[in-house]
């Protein structure tokens, strides 16, 4: 099975920005590139919600001084507070990575940078302590269709998958001494390694490091869709092109996501079409990604006969 990756390289727009006519090489390049912002008070007992909502940052590059600076004209802070902001400039560093996938023969750069000074916003609040990551290293769902069938009384869920531009960026910064702004996308792919037992017998360990995990949100519902990819708890388990759980509640906290759900029969695709998997029933499912969102882990319990634990990132995150 291969994995599908996104190596569209802002590190090849940016680092060898040359042109066709055998100009010199660029010094200077940017790049605007969208993401959704998840604004959480600092103070984590104040009962707010996160407010989450699409944005975008300018990233400006001068590789010879090796600086940068980031910019935006919109975050939404809630109860109609904006901000935009540009930052000074400041020092970035870059490193070589040579990540995800085994066919892999050349290395991206990823980028990252701390901001040691605050800049204003444009409502004259403080933005400071930001912490920049920009890698083009990042993991996407496999592309998997069925015929959607409005006769069925299942769910008939979408599959599809909105692909990023460019590269992914992990931004977070605090505003004021109120707010603190992460930014994530709201369809997320992660994959590291899976690690199942039957339940009662360690020496039926098994791993694999072909499943995936995807969390697609709707944000407004507060729910998520999770699709399991590649889903082979124990080698005599039959290998399935994927597993749904649809609707699970999502909890939106100060610093990421928790999903929990207990008893749920997930769908798979058959003949084309979704059907029910009642030999697989989820007895227990939570998947969690705080701290940075970058990293998930998940534990599961399948069928009151397969215990699973997964631990994986969804981007090529360098500095921990």
């Amino acid at each position: 099975m291969k994995k599908r990756y996104s190596f569209t390289l802002l590190a090849v727009s940016l680092l060898v920005a040359t042109s066709c006519d055998n100009k010199e090489p660029e010094n200077t390049a940017s790049e605007t590139i969208e993401t959704y912002n998840y604004v959480a008070r600092v103070d984590l007992d104040d009962p707010s919600e996160p407010v989450i909502k699409k944005g975008y940052y300018k990233f400006g590059f001068d590789f010879v001084n090796s600086n940068i600076s980031i910019a935006t004209d919109r975050v939404d802070l809630g109860n109609d507070k904006e901000i935009g902001f540009t930052t000074e400039t400041f020092k970035f560093s870059q490193e070589l990575v040579f990540g995800f996938g085994d066919n892999m023969e050349y290395g991206q750069y990823v980028y990252h940078g701390f901001d040691q000074f605050p800049c204003t916003a444009s409502n004259d609040m403080q933005v400071t302590d930001l912490r920049f990551e920009l890698s083009p290293i990042f993991y996407m769902p496999p592309e998997i269709s069925y015929i959607k069938d409005p006769e069925s009384p299942l769910p008939q869920p979408d599959l599809s998958y909105k692909a990023r531009a460019g590269s992914a960026p992990k931004i977070r910064y605090v505003v004021g001494d109120e707010y603190k702004v992460y930014t994530f996308w709201p369809d997320l792919y992660y994959c590291g390694v899976t690690d199942t037992e039957v339940i009662g017998n360690s020496e039926s360990a098994f791993k694999s490091q072909d499943v995936g995990y995807r969390i697609k949100f709707d944000i407004n519902k507060k729910k998520a869709q999770v699709v399991l990819y590649n889903v082979q708890f124990n080698p005599q388990m039959p290998l399935m092109e994927c597993l749904i759980l649809p609707d699970l509640d999502v909890q939106f906290t100060h610093n990421g996501f928790v999903i929990e759900a207990s008893n749920i029969n997930p769908l798979y695709i058959e003949g084309g079409k979704i059907m029910e998997n009642p030999r697989f029933p989820f007895t227990t499912f939570s998947f969690i990604a705080e701290d940075n969102m970058v990293e998930g882990r998940c534990d599961f319990t399948v069928a009151g006969r397969f215990h699973g634990s997964f631990v994986g990132e969804y981007m090529k995150f360098v500095v921990r």
